[in-house]
């Protein structure tokens, strides 16, 4: 008596290896669209643009609070501050959490636009 083999072909890894090629183009796809060259149409604006003016704030580890590299008191530099202001705060790592809070809410008292942590 003879026996018939059966023939089966074993598709797991198959499956394997294009289940990581597709994770793989997920994840450099975002690389490729950020260099297409792509030609904007021009429009135009029906009302003006609004003009956010940013302030670079940065907070060194003595307390003192600057503006552009320029010392400000905290009384000065609350008038520079609107809603149209949008404010990067950089803070030393030195800073105790205190002075952080002090700080970053007597900034949200004028109510500016955006406060934007920066890190390194």
């Amino acid at each position: 008596m003879q026996r018939k083999q059966l023939v089966s072909i074993n598709i797991t890894p198959l499956v394997d290896v294009l289940l990581i090629l597709m994770v793989v183009l997920m994840l450099a796809m975002p690389m490729y669209v950020k260099r297409l060259p792509v030609s904007l149409p021009e429009t135009t604006l029906s009302g003006a643009p609004t003009i956010t003016k940013a302030l670079a704030v940065s907070l060194n580890k003595d307390g003192k609070l600057l503006i552009d590299g320029l010392v400000y008191p905290l009384a000065d530099m609350q008038k520079k501050i609107d809603a149209q202001t949008s404010l990067d705060l950089s803070i030393d790592k030195e800073v105790p959490y205190g002075t952080i809070a002090q700080v970053i809410s007597a900034l949200q008292d004028k109510k500016p636009k955006e406060i934007n942590l920066i890190t390194r």
